[in-house]
């Protein structure tokens, strides 16, 4: 469970489009609900349910719904490691932090490539390769993600 101190939501900016086509949800109002149920979900087994159910009821997913699910999927990761919010920031992933065990933790992991600059925030410098809209959603699964 999260620590009392830890925000519910994570906040994550990336350049990635991220949603519901007309096209594959076209009534708004289950657009809605979708949206909100999503929102809601906090662990990966009930993300898992959600994008089946998605598949049974609209078909195959598009890309950008696959994205969404990815984000979805990055959030949950996020707050298992106290991080509330991902973005990019001049050739940098940046994770503001809560929890300097748990970014330390992430830090070895990542090899000493995720660098704690302040007590709220750590860097991982983007290669050249990836920093294109996907290269940053891959490198933040890279890093947050279980094997």
């Amino acid at each position: 469970r999260l620590p009392p101190a830890m925000p519910v939501e994570v906040d994550v900016d990336l350049p990635v489009e991220a949603y519901l086509p007309r096209d594959y949800v076209p009534d708004m109002r289950s657009k809605i609900d979708l949206y909100r149920r999503l929102a809601r979900v906090s662990e990966p087994e009930d993300l898992t349910d959600f994008g089946l159910e998605l598949a049974d009821r609209f078909g195959t997913a598009p890309p950008e719904v696959r994205r969404l699910l990815e984000l979805a999927g990055l959030r949950i990761a996020a707050r298992g490691w106290g991080v509330y919010r991902i973005n990019l920031e001049d050739g940098y992933l940046v994770l503001g932090y809560r929890s300097e065990d748990r970014i330390r933790r992430l830090v070895a992991q990542s090899g000493g490539r995720l660098r704690v600059v302040d007590g709220c925030s750590a860097y991982l410098p983007l290669g050249e390769g990836v920093r294109t809209p996907g290269g940053a959603l891959d490198t933040a699964k890279a890093l947050l993600l279980p094997g």
